[in-house]
């Protein structure tokens, strides 16, 4: 419950589901079941709670191998999976702000690569902007290399990426007059 409050997530976007990875005696591979459903008020393990978490798995184990056998299970790990789902609208510029064109836009973009495209078949020098200083309503126009802290984002001559309203990336081709322009 620490991770919500610390991540300030409201209590009707929270959801916790809680995994038995288990196997039979002497396998060496072990299948995650979903006993969420099957424990107390607080997530506990009940003595209620065994024989809905046992039959869970034998069932799993017959669906995934075939096999069912009635012997006892061992249980190797729990897992815990809180899933918070974030307000980001409300961090966000409203639906109707005015799009921002970064194509000449020198305030976001932090430097220059060079870069290879085939379409061209020449190294370009490329505008380099870091994701996260791009906000709802940025546009920028390849060619251009955008830089996230987990990935990197390589933009195609004739191609635009927009910063969408979830701060996610809607990459499309550009109408040919655009693209000449």
């Amino acid at each position: 419950m620490q991770f919500f409050q610390r991540n300030k997530i409201s209590k009707d976007r929270q959801k916790i589901e809680v995994y038995m990875e288990a196997h039979y005696p002497f396998q060496v591979y072990e299948l995650a079941i979903d006993i969420t459903k099957y424990l107390g008020e607080n997530l506990e393990v009940t003595p209620e709670s065994i024989p809905g978490m046992e039959e869970a798995f034998h069932e799993e184990h017959e669906r995934t191998f075939s096999i069912k056998d009635d012997t006892y299970l061992e249980c190797i790990t729990w897992r815990v999976k809180a899933i918070g789902k974030h307000e980001r609208e409300a961090l966000l510029p409203a639906k109707d702000a005015e799009p921002v064109d970064l194509a000449y836009e020198p305030a976001k973009n932090t430097g220059t690569r060079k870069v290879f495209f085939k379409e061209f078949d020449d190294i370009k020098i490329t505008p380099v902007f870091h994701g996260t200083s791009l906000s709802y309503g940025d546009t920028v126009h390849g060619p251009a290399v955008i830089e996230e802290p987990t990935t990197t984002i390589v933009i195609q001559p004739g191609y635009r990426a927009r910063i969408t309203r979830y701060n996610n990336y809607c990459i499309e081709k550009e109408n040919r007059a655009k693209a000449k322009a």
